[in-house]
């Protein structure tokens, strides 16, 4: 078991073919914070894994700010999706 918080293990630790499951403890909340769920997400998700499975687990409380939070970056990434690919059909849910 490896544990380690992003500026920590995100960058430069060559562990991206071990990895088993990512589980995001935090909601990163800045201007930015899709850049910064996307490093830590493509590490696991990787070519170079080994592993044919993976999981990602995002923990919240149901109703709190957290379910908010991920819910409104959920929202924002699929509009992203759909600036960069020009396809406005996609529903946002």
């Amino acid at each position: 078991m490896l544990l380690g918080s992003t500026p920590k293990l995100g960058t430069g630790t060559g562990v991206e073919n071990l990895l088993v499951a990512l589980h995001h403890l935090d909601v990163p909340w800045k201007p930015d914070a899709l850049a910064e769920i996307a490093p830590r997400d493509t590490g696991i998700l990787s070519p170079k894994n080994t592993h044919e499975e993976v999981a990602i687990y995002r923990y919240m409380t149901e109703g709190s700010v957290d379910a908010y939070l991920w819910q409104t970056l959920e929202t924002k990434a699929r509009f992203h999706a759909q600036r960069k690919t020009g396809d406005s059909t996609v529903p946002l849910r």
